[in-house]
């Protein structure tokens, strides 16, 4: 015990010491979990700066990522523009193959119709005749711009009238969209592209800086894609080798020639509303045999108040009408039907002649002229039987 007291005196006054005395071992361990704290701080600092770093690193990889792609892009968009000439080029030339093959087709048709009309009609197909959407397009793109419609106007017709329509329109598109990029105010307009299609239509210097200044790109475009449109062009045989525009020729000239077409053509059934209004009895008389013809090619359907055409065209099947009521002229009706030699038919066209015949006798008595009568109702008559 006695030893143990001792060691214990001993180690008191190592004890009794201050805690923050430098060298003692309390000391050292603060100093030590000072260091230790440092060190952590700085190592918490450094990995949020790293990570924040590794943050920024990510937007800038994202954003030359974007950065490739949109390069990628403009780049073969610009390897389009490149080209977007002879593509524009191709296409046109396309458009108008097609247009050339349309045109041929109806070209076809025409010569059919001439064929059928034994050249009575003289029919084809005149390519780029039609410029008005043309030139009302151009008109709209240059309101405001003080070039007259009249010169808009020749200049169509300065297309439509050319040798070669098609070359004509292709010359005049390429001078607009020359003068659509050309800026007379920035380059001068002594440096304005050579336009000749242009000013042999009329067209003056001024006209062009005007439309220089006004047409844009997207102008020209629009334009481009407007159709000069081809038209039918129908003739009438006024005598030999001697034809007029068909909407000269009389209402009768206009009648025989469509009906002799009509009957000349192969087809569905045809159905023809009182072609005596526009026709003489000498042209009445070639319909008559036509139809001879015609009936063995397709069903004629004919409506008329001229029972010589019933009787001499020979007809298969008659019907005739009457009116519901005596007097009455407010609803008809079928009042009865069947073959020409059937004898209630040959009764009721001999009514309808009669008829026919007094009527001419009144009106010819009416006028004072001596007569025997309508020839062609006569003859009919007595093929008939009186």
């Amino acid at each position: 015990m006695g030893q143990a007291r001792e060691v214990v005196d001993a180690l008191l006054p190592e004890i009794r010491k201050p805690i923050d005395v430098v060298g003692t071992p309390w000391t050292e361990w603060r100093e030590n979990l000072q260091a230790f704290r440092d060190a952590y701080t700085a190592a918490v600092s450094r990995s949020s700066t790293h990570r924040e770093r590794m943050e920024q690193l990510h937007i800038i990889e994202t954003r030359l990522s974007a950065f490739h792609k949109e390069t990628a892009r403009l780049q073969e968009e610009l390897r389009t523009l490149n080209t977007a000439g002879d593509i524009y080029n191709a296409e046109r030339q396309g458009w108008y193959d097609l247009k050339a093959e349309r045109d041929n087709l109806f070209d076809g048709q025409c010569q059919k119709l001439t064929e059928n009309a034994n050249g009575a009609i003289r029919a084809h197909i005149k390519r780029f005749a039609d410029a008005s959407d043309l030139v009302e397009r151009l008109r709209d793109s240059l309101s405001g711009a003080n070039v007259r419609r009249e010169k808009l106007e020749a200049l169509g017709s300065s297309i439509v009238e050319a040798e070669n329509a098609q070359d004509r329109s292709g010359h005049v598109l390429f001078e607009l969209e020359q003068l659509a990029a050309f800026d007379p105010k920035q380059e001068g307009a002594d440096r304005r592209p050579d336009t000749p299609s242009l000013l042999a239509a009329g067209m003056t210097a001024t006209d062009l800086d005007r439309i220089a200044r006004k047409l844009q790109s997207d102008d020209w475009l629009a334009l481009s894609l407007i159709d000069v449109k081809s038209e039918p062009v129908f003739e009438y045989r006024a005598r030999e080798n001697d034809y007029i525009p068909f909407s000269n020729a009389s209402a009768g000239q206009q009648a025989t020639a469509l009906l002799k077409t009509l009957l000349n053509q192969v087809g569905p059934p045809l159905l023809v509303d009182q072609p005596e209004e526009d026709l003489d009895n000498p042209v009445m008389q070639e319909i008559v045999e036509q139809l001879w013809n015609a009936k063995q090619k397709r069903q004629i359907i004919f409506v008329s108040h001229n029972a010589n055409l019933v009787v001499n065209g020979d007809a298969e099947l008659v019907a005739w009408c009457d009116y519901r009521k005596a007097g009455d002229q407010s609803g008809g009706k079928i009042a009865g039907e069947g073959a020409i030699d059937v004898p209630e038919v040959r009764e009721a066209i001999k009514r309808i002649i009669r008829g026919e015949a007094e009527a001419v006798l009144k009106g010819i008595s009416k006028a004072n002229i001596a007569t025997k009568g309508n020839a062609s109702t006569a003859s009919t008559l007595e093929e008939m039987g009186e």
